[in-house]
């Protein structure tokens, strides 16, 4: 009788988090509504930096290639000063071939919409098709760039084949191939 108890307080409580999922998956998605139709999350996984968690990323898509938009979610489990992830975004996106004049204009205005982050925070990156990429902090607009190439680089950092993370990029992406304007051909 003692271990049905035990077993059914499991169950209890796996369904709790299962809920608790799924009502933060629903609030994400709402989150998503006025920039993408009908967005569906393909991958989730964390990142680490020297064994220790930064955050939880999530991908969203409304279809398959993401031609009609997506979105990569970033859940921080710690703080992380704003300086430290404009710098971090720089040297990945140097690394993914930008250049030294596109590198000043995007570290200008991501000084501007990049917040200090907490833990519990998070920042979505919204692209949507018009090659714009908007940044939403805690359900809130921090800001937009409008720059195709902006939107490509920044978003190659987690699903280029080149990027730091490829567990993350498999995790994030699935069984699908990664948004069609980082790349035309099929590399998963």
């Amino acid at each position: 009788m003692k271990l049905f108890i035990q077993q059914s307080l499991l169950l209890i409580v796996l369904s709790m988090c299962n809920i608790t999922y799924a009502v933060d998956q629903s609030l994400d998605i709402q989150e998503l509504k006025p920039y993408l139709n009908n967005p569906k999350l393909i991958g989730s996984g964390p990142l680490t930096y020297l064994g220790f968690k930064v955050y939880d990323a999530h991908f969203y898509s409304t279809d398959e290639l993401g031609k009609a938009g997506f979105a990569l979610r970033l859940d921080y489990v710690r703080k992380v000063l704003n300086e430290d992830l404009v710098k971090a975004t720089v040297k990945q996106m140097v690394r993914l071939g930008a250049s030294e004049s596109e590198i000043s204009k995007w570290q200008s205005e991501l000084e501007k919409i990049y917040p200090t982050v907490e833990q519990g925070h998070h920042i979505t990156a919204i692209y949507q098709p018009s090659g714009s990429t908007t940044f939403i902090h805690n359900g809130k607009l921090a800001g937009k760039i409008n720059d195709q190439q902006f939107s490509k680089i920044f978003f190659s950092i987690w699903f280029d084949q080149k990027t730091n993370s490829p567990d993350l990029r498999t995790k994030l992406l699935g069984e699908l191939c990664p948004p069609s304007m980082i790349s035309n051909s099929c590399i998963k």
